[in-house]
């Protein structure tokens, strides 16, 4: 008799990454076994790792031997092993072990908005975010994660439809909830010409009645906005007032029209 365990280290990989199955074969009867092989319908090569605690390529009762094989996946798919060996008659037994791997796809989305657009000298600028889910599996940490280089805090306003603290899209493997949009607000003074940007991020997770699990490393997307600021114009100086030439007495132009009176001649 043969026996024939199979697992594989991540249930849920990103697509295209690489899962890795571990193999492991005991002998549960009295007689043991030679010429075990190993193969899997998804994945090759497998290879031995060790167990052969006898260093004679037979499986004794006693020993369990260990198998791994890697490969990428790109769909959800049970994929199966098959373990044979022969008994001292020559007589072959068989035994099946199976496991499942389902790819996800983690993505974020941002837009941003700024308003105004356009200031006349410093003024007050309220940027707007709104943060979508374009993976397959919920996302975690977004209210945390969310940061805008040049405005802070940027605060949560709404569309966590139903409360669980976890931003959803429009296909959900773990049918988390409905397709949400996250909405959040940042206000800061703008006195130059800014763009600036901010970085919306999240976990992927499986949720579980415990909480959610996280399966890799966060995914975050940008978005940026620009605000314009003219210089205000300047009101032009009063105009002087024009020269006023100094009064003349008439009186004594009168007397002495020539201005001989002073004249020393």
């Amino acid at each position: 008799d043969i026996a024939l365990r199979k697992t594989v280290d991540d249930r849920f990989v990103p697509v295209g990454e690489p899962a890795t199955y571990t193999f492991t074969v005991t002998n549960p009867g009295s007689d043991p076994l030679t010429g075990i092989t190993v193969v899997d319908s998804r994945c090759t090569p497998v290879t031995f790792v060790g167990g052969d605690t006898g260093g004679d390529q037979t499986l004794a009762v006693t020993e369990t031997w260990t198998y791994t094989c890697t490969a990428p996946v790109d769909e959800a798919h049970v994929n199966v092993a098959i373990v044979r060996g022969l008994d001292h008659l020559g007589a072959a037994v068989f035994a099946v072990g199976a496991d499942a791997v389902v790819p996800y796809t983690a993505g974020i989305a941002v837009e941003k908005t700024a308003s105004p657009t356009a200031l006349v000298g410093a003024g007050d600028v309220t940027y707007s975010y709104a943060v979508t889910n374009t993976g397959d599996v919920p996302l975690a940490d977004v209210a945390e994660l969310i940061t805008d280089d040049t405005c802070a805090p940027v605060t949560y306003v709404s569309g966590d439809d139903d409360g669980n603290d976890l931003l959803t899209g429009e296909t959900d493997l773990f049918e988390t909830g409905p397709p949400e949009t996250w909405l959040f607000t940042c206000t800061t003074r703008v006195e130059a010409d800014t763009t600036n940007t901010v970085i919306a991020a999240g976990t992927p997770v499986a949720p579980r009645p415990d909480g959610p699990v996280p399966l890799g490393p966060a995914v975050d997307a940008a978005a940026t906005a620009t605000v314009t600021v003219a210089v205000p114009p300047v009101d032009p100086p009063a105009p002087e007032p024009p020269a006023v030439a100094p009064a003349v007495d008439s009186g004594s132009l009168a007397n002495d029209p020539g201005g001989l009176a002073n004249d020393p001649g």
